[in-house]
């Protein structure tokens, strides 16, 4: 299975999303790499605001950094609960 995943040959991923706050999600956003990014999902944008986010200082940058990363990533992200 991990073959496959690494060499992309799948079509559809089911797995939980580890999204904790003391996780860099950064490479998860600007990375093809099929096992550290099994979705193949890339946004450069995402990636920009999470590397703002982690170096500001200021709440208010912080707070309107993370609405806009939730924000594109809720409009962007393809999503199926099933």
């Amino acid at each position: 299975m991990e073959g496959k995943i690494t060499m992309g040959e799948y079509d559809i991923v089911i797995n939980t999303i580890d999204m904790g706050v003391k996780r860099d999600l950064t490479n998860l956003f600007i990375t093809d790499n099929a096992k550290a990014n099994p979705s193949q999902y890339q946004n450069q944008n995402i990636a920009s605001y999470l590397k703002q986010y982690i170096n500001s200082t200021s709440e208010s940058t912080k707070s309107r950094l993370a609405t806009q990363i939730n924000t594109t990533y809720a409009t962007d992200m393809p999503l199926m609960f099933l």
